[in-house]
């Protein structure tokens, strides 16, 4: 199901509260889709089947927990990394604490970075 087909869900916290109050249903939904992508492919855990047969997430635990959360949410990671096209992926480094995706955007000119990590270490990106 693509970001726009189904039902925007956000996590009802306090770092979201004043977002959710001043924003309206189609910011929330941006923001929801582009929460979704950021995580599925700034991720190498997979869902796989462990040795006793169940199904869970293998890899990093935060990525996991991660992938999770948007799983609960009613994403698909598999489907929105297959439809995504990544042409950068810059593993993550213990030396910097973060990683990054490169996607190439539908225009096939333009480029989205997703970046997650230490928060101080992107501070000079907000000025």
């Amino acid at each position: 199901m693509s970001p726009s087909s189904r039902p925007c869900s956000l996590p009802n916290s306090k770092v979201f509260s004043l977002f959710l109050q001043y924003s309206s249903f189609i910011q929330r939904c941006q923001l929801a889709a582009l929460l979704e992508k950021s995580v599925a492919l700034n991720s190498t855990a997979y869902e796989g089947t462990t040795n006793k047969g169940t199904i869970e997430f293998i890899g990093n635990k935060t990525e996991s927990a991660l992938l999770g959360m948007t799983k609960s949410l009613g994403c698909d990671y598999a489907q929105t990394r297959q439809s995504s096209n990544v042409v950068e992926l810059l593993p993550f480094s213990s030396q910097h604490k973060s990683m990054a995706a490169v996607e190439l955007a539908s225009d096939g000119k333009s480029h989205r970075i997703y970046v997650k990590g230490y928060l101080s270490l992107f501070n000079f990106f907000c000025i």
